[in-house]
């Protein structure tokens, strides 16, 4: 398979929160990817949230 023809597909429930279940480690991440084109830079972001 070449890279052109990768696919991904994104459930509307992929957008929130999961449950933990039993897991005392379980952390939920959300990762950003920027950039300028003008400006030719960029940055990649995580937020994590913890469960309490």
């Amino acid at each position: 398979m070449t890279k052109s023809e990768y696919r991904y597909r994104l459930e509307a429930a992929d957008e929130f929160p999961h449950d933990p279940g039993s897991a005392k480690n379980y952390n939920e991440s959300m990762y950003l990817n920027v950039f300028d084109h003008a400006q030719k830079v960029g940055g990649w972001f995580r937020a994590r949230s913890e469960s309490c």
